[in-house]
C-alpha cells in the first residue's frame, strides 16, 4: 500500500497544482519585495547614523 501522501499526489488535479504554484510564485515574489524593503531601510537608517558620526 503506499504512503498516503504519495497518493494524496497522484489523486491531485492539475487546477490543484496550477493553483499551488500560482501561490509559491505569490509568495516569493511577496517575500523578496520585503527583502528588497528591509534593505532599503537599513541602508536609511545607515546613512542617517554616519551622518550623526561626522558632526
Amino acid at each position: 500500500m503506499p504512503g498516503a501522501g504519495g497518493w494524496r499526489l497522484r489523486t491531485a488535479t492539475n487546477e490543484e497544482w496550477i493553483a499551488r504554484e500560482d501561490h509559491v510564485k505569490e509568495t516569493k515574489q511577496r517575500f523578496s519585495f520585503e527583502v528588497r524593503r528591509s534593505e532599503a531601510r537599513n541602508r536609511h537608517s545607515r546613512t542617517i547614523s554616519e551622518s550623526q558620526s561626522v558632526c
